[in-house]
């Protein structure tokens, strides 16, 4: 019978990088937008279109975020 390891994943120091390594493919995309839509109000354009964009990926990350939460809370 093979010995068990004691060590289990994720350790410690995976955890402190994992967080990091999925926040910023979901924080480059209204880091984006936001430079957009200041660049835009600077030049004196409406921003309307800005805002409308950010919050319909507002809306999808909440919307995704509810069921990802609860599959998480079941595991």
């Amino acid at each position: 019978m093979p010995a068990r390891s004691s060590r289990r994943w994720p350790s410690p120091g995976a955890r402190e990088v994992l967080l990091p390594i999925l926040f910023l493919p979901l924080s480059i995309p209204v880091i984006l937008i936001a430079v957009g839509a200041t660049r835009l109000v600077a030049q004196g354009a409406p921003d309307g279109a800005a805002v409308g964009v950010l919050v319909s990926c507002d809306t999808l990350y909440i919307a995704a975020s509810i069921p990802l939460f609860l599959y998480a809370l079941e595991e």
